[in-house]
């Protein structure tokens, strides 16, 4: 009986993590469903999707780090949601083990899970990237799966990461017209410390969970530019990505 394929495997990357050329993890489902979402495959995956050429087992993915080890520094867990995986503690364990840098990425939603990470030296993340998709109070009306709690989660969730030193530490917000106005971003700032690093990013439409969103015109440059300067008024790091 064949191993079960657990993951998707990026073998190579130079923008997942920041200093490193690492390999990216991406595992499939989510518990969020955010409409303007545009990986699918990752966040509802069908059959199709969990059988796709790059899906790797556990074995193969430590066959790979062990073989990679002198070109690459870094790995990177990711989603659809890490934290949801039964085999995350398992692989970041025996990363780190190996001798690789391990960056994680959340939606802020499952704080203990989180936590148990960061209480084990041997689970960790080195680094730790937290997606925020807007105003707290919006995530009942955005997504259907949201816990009604998203706020005292999202909060523990903060509490946790700011532990770590803020250079290892990136919030990461997706500019979508409606869902993300300068009020919201005011909102988001205010969970933040002033230092922290905070990456804003364009909304693209054209491949969206919810297909109304594909007819949403993404902010023209001026709209953007326009909420980044806004942004920065509360956090200076604030940027475009």
């Amino acid at each position: 009986m064949s191993e079960e394929k657990i993951c998707h495997l990026v073998k190579t990357s130079l923008v997942d993590f920041p200093d490193h050329v690492s390999c990216a993890v991406f595992f499939p489902g989510c518990n969020l469903r955010c409409p303007y979402c545009y990986n699918k495959s990752l966040a509802v995956p069908s059959e199709q999707d969990t059988q796709s050429s790059d899906m790797v087992s556990f074995s193969e993915l430590e066959d790979f780090l062990l073989k990679r080890k002198n070109v690459l520094t870094g790995i990177v867990f990711s989603g659809g949601e890490a934290l949801m995986h039964k085999d995350t503690v398992k692989l970041i364990k025996m990363s780190k083990k190996i001798g690789y840098k391990v960056k994680l990425d959340t939606n802020g939603t499952l704080p203990d899970k989180l936590e148990s990470l960061f209480l084990d030296p041997t689970t960790k993340p080195d680094y730790l990237a937290i997606d925020i998709k807007t105003s707290p109070s919006k995530y009942k009306d955005l997504i259907p799966l949201s816990p009604s709690d998203f706020e005292e989660r999202l909060t523990k969730t903060l509490k946790i990461a700011f532990s770590m030193p803020l250079d290892n530490l990136e919030i990461r917000t997706v500019l979508v017209p409606s869902l993300v106005v300068h009020e919201d971003l005011k909102n988001i700032a205010s969970f933040l410390p002033e230092k922290c690093k905070w990456f804003l990013s364009r909304f693209k439409s054209g491949n969206c969970l919810d297909e109304h969103f594909n007819t949403i015109a993404p902010y023209s440059q001026t709209e953007i530019d326009l909420l980044v300067e806004y942004a920065k008024r509360f956090i200076s790091d604030a940027k475009l990505r």
